[in-house]
């Protein structure tokens, strides 16, 4: 009786395993297909060549990376991005609303600093920062390695 109850529950959990694969499998192939035809695989908020910001002030992004350029009210950060397989920038406005941390303002954000920024895309498909973090620690390279 013993080993009757040990098949079974075996048995049963060999089952359960194979309906958790084939659920992974449908999914995967759902968002294979999904991305295969999506026709809008711009990166968002790159400087790339045909990279457009798309406006939705209702959604705060965020970008860590590198600083280019602050100056003149813009921060320019450089950062990897998985989708490019490469590093991009993306010009930041910053105005009076941008809050900064580590920092006394865009005027102290040196070139080769890292930072941590969110920003949102207004109307015209500019990036504003809301929230801009220079990181303390100048050996932490976000980049990704690359």
């Amino acid at each position: 009786m013993k080993r009757m109850f040990i098949l079974v529950v075996a048995v049963g959990v060999m089952a359960g395993a194979l309906e958790v694969q084939a659920e992974v499998q449908r999914l995967a192939s759902t968002w294979e297909a999904k991305e295969a035809t999506s026709s809008d695989n711009k990166v968002p908020g790159s400087l790339s060549p045909g990279n457009e910001l798309k406006p939705n002030p209702e959604q705060t992004l965020w970008v860590r990376g590198e600083v280019v350029s602050a100056s003149s009210g813009f921060l320019v950060v450089e950062y990897y991005d998985y989708k490019v397989g490469g590093k991009v920038k993306l010009k930041i406005k910053t105005d009076s609303k941008t809050v900064f941390g580590n920092c006394s303002g865009l005027s102290s954000i040196r070139r080769g600093k890292y930072v941590s920024v969110d920003y949102k895309i207004d109307g015209t498909g500019q990036a504003i920062a809301q929230a801009v973090s220079v990181n303390a620690d100048e050996s932490s390279d976000w980049s990704g390695g690359a």
